[in-house]
């Protein structure tokens, strides 16, 4: 069935009592006060507005806190040995001259050759080992007997003086750690080293003296003296039950030494 247009008096936008104006649909009547509580015009987009807004919310990122930590730094205190200077040193030692060092060197090993003709005296300087006097004492005591011994066997004589001096220390070090003595390794060479003095002054005496008679007191004093400075510093290595155990490893390595510096010459 065909739908026919509505005229103007059927439509609903015509005003029937005025044919010129039209219903205007959004218009509030005025029969209606405007002052009435319970009537409220909403605009169309205030559900919209609400849910962005919620919806801004959810979306919007927490806010990042910055949390500030005052960490005190507090010096703490470390305790042994490991910083400290074993020698008694002042000042810095890098920046100084290196005659002063020498100097200082030469010095520390005049003092532990006097503590080897007075082993009485502190035995606390020996503890502070070094390496030089020893060397010093095996370089002098090869040269002395090279050039005195025969000819033609100054060289076999210079290297049996060192390798005896040096291995010979070293086995007896060996040796006293074996039976359980609280020593260090370069410090008991060390002293060993040290403690060969009495014989290079008699090795040097007995450039001037052929005499055997003169030789032989002379050897064997030196000898007494090196093997005396020597025990006394084994006496501090807690070895009282087996002292013998350990002095006789040191009167073998001296007598050689001593038999060589009493027949280089002869």
């Amino acid at each position: 069935m065909p739908l026919s247009p509505l005229s103007e008096s059927e439509s609903p936008l015509h005003n029937n009592t005025n044919e010129d104006t039209f219903i205007n649909p959004f218009e509030i009547s005025d029969n209606v006060s405007s002052t009435d509580p319970n009537i409220t015009i909403e605009p169309d987009d205030v559900g919209l507005s609400t849910d962005n807004k919620s919806q801004t919310k959810a979306k919007s990122p927490t806010p990042k806190t910055t949390t500030t930590i005052n960490v005190e730094q507090t010096s703490t205190s470390v305790s042994g040995s490991i910083g400290q200077q074993t020698r008694p040193y002042a000042n810095d030692t890098l920046d100084e001259p290196v005659s002063v060092t020498i100097l200082r060197d030469l010095r520390n090993v005049a003092i532990k050759l006097q503590q080897v003709l007075n082993p009485k005296g502190s035995r606390d300087v020996l503890k502070d080992w070094d390496l030089w006097g020893p060397l010093i004492l095996c370089l002098s005591l090869a040269i002395i007997l090279s050039f005195n011994g025969p000819t033609g066997q100054d060289i076999s004589i210079f290297t049996g003086v060192f390798v005896i001096v040096w291995c010979g220390s070293a086995i007896v070090t060996i040796n006293a750690k074996l039976l359980g003595g609280a020593v260090s390794f370069f410090q008991s060479v060390c002293t060993l080293g040290y403690c060969i003095f009495p014989l290079v002054l008699i090795a040097f005496v007995n450039i001037f003296t052929a005499n055997i008679y003169i030789r032989i007191p002379l050897v064997i004093l030196a000898l007494g003296w090196s093997l005396y400075a020597s025990v006394s510093f084994l006496s501090a290595s807690h070895l009282a039950n087996r002292r013998t155990l350990a002095v006789y490893p040191l009167f073998l390595f001296y007598s050689v030494i001593g038999w060589m510096v009493f027949v280089t010459g002869l």
